[in-house]
């Protein structure tokens, strides 16, 4: 088979508050997601974070990747990874290459 390559485009950080304390956390829909495998991606509407209160945030392509651009489906990796914490980043956004 061939391999597939995917570059790293972004990260998401987790829902925080105006202190900068973490509100919300991973949702389990994309706590279940498979890395990097087929249909593994993220797309508009997809539920990203479960807040304190029990309320939902979905991804947001305008919101959470503002900085892309193109249409490209967006993987998401390294999801709730403990040591991207301190760095910000409740998950990385890659893109496949081939």
């Amino acid at each position: 088979p061939t391999p597939r390559v995917f570059s790293s485009v972004g990260f998401v950080d987790f829902p925080r508050d105006l202190a900068g304390q973490i509100v919300g956390f991973i949702h389990e829909d994309l706590q279940a997601k498979g890395e990097l495998q087929e249909g593994g991606y993220v797309k508009d509407g997809d539920m990203i974070f479960r807040m304190m209160d029990g309320s939902q945030i979905p991804f947001n392509r305008a919101v959470h990747a503002s900085s892309l651009s193109g249409d490209f489906e967006l993987y998401p990796v390294f999801v709730n990874e403990a040591a991207y914490y301190e760095q910000g980043k409740a998950f990385i956004l890659c893109r496949k290459i081939s």
